[in-house]
């Protein structure tokens, strides 16, 4: 079933839609598009069930149909990629910059590790205060994909903070082996709720660089995890 919704604005109305969408009986697998305002619905719910859950919640139901067909509301596969790469620019131009001060701070070093304490800690710099600019919004953002954010809400608001805390204590090298290990910890968890997100092909916001950016979860954001945990794993033998 193909169900073209009419008030989506972002990911939290996604969350709120899965939910909704997923409690109708007969439902066995969703998924939800943001940018073209659909959802296909796999399984055999009523149509008036769907059309009145959705519509109850504040959305406008624009048109429901039993063929999941896309092709008419959702771009093709090449300009979706396109699209996603186009919106994670950000993403790689603040990246491509910390990399470029970390290794003009690190010059005259002879130890990889040196360029990776201050690629991580102008990371969680960066990253921290970038969530905090749209610090209201983070919370709900971030919780759809984390699992420790989805259980305490406290957790969201707390996360940017700790991200600067982090960042502190890898430039001045304070505590470096708690840093490298909380790193690990927060990181593998954040991680984890990642990879569910793209397993389930659930199409929501990254709040990795705050929610005020609308980067969508691509496998990017798992790579950009991954480089980091990989730095902090690498960090970690020097302190036995």
């Amino acid at each position: 079933m193909h169900v073209q919704i009419k008030g989506m604005h972002c990911s939290s109305c996604v969350n709120s839609l899965t939910t909704i969408i997923n409690d109708i009986s007969g439902v066995d697998n969703l998924k939800i598009n943001l940018d073209s305002g659909s959802a296909v619905i796999d399984g055999s719910p009523d149509k008036e069930t769907v059309k009145s859950s959705i519509e109850s919640a504040g959305y406008s139901v624009i048109l429901i149909s039993e063929n999941n067909d896309l092709k008419k509301t959702t771009a093709t596969p090449s300009n979706s990629q396109k699209s996603d790469l186009y919106k994670l620019a950000p993403l790689f131009i603040v990246l491509s910059f910390i990399s470029l001060i970390a290794w003009y701070l690190s010059i005259g070093s002879d130890s990889i590790n040196t360029f990776m304490n201050f690629f991580m800690g102008i990371y969680f710099i960066v990253f921290g205060l970038s969530k905090i600019i749209d610090l209201k919004n983070f919370p709900k953002s971030f919780a759809m994909y984390d699992p420790i954010a989805s259980k305490f809400s406290f957790y969201g608001w707390a996360y940017p903070f700790v991200e600067l805390a982090l960042g502190l204590m890898f430039i001045a090298q304070f505590f470096p082996f708690v840093a490298i290990v909380s790193t690990i910890i927060l990181l593998s968890i954040t991680t984890y709720g990642v990879i569910k997100v793209l397993m389930s092909d659930t199409e929501i916001e990254c709040a990795c660089l705050g929610t005020w950016m609308k980067l969508p979860m691509t496998k990017a954001t798992f790579i950009e995890n991954f480089i980091m945990l990989f730095m902090a794993a690498w960090m970690l033998p020097e302190f036995f």
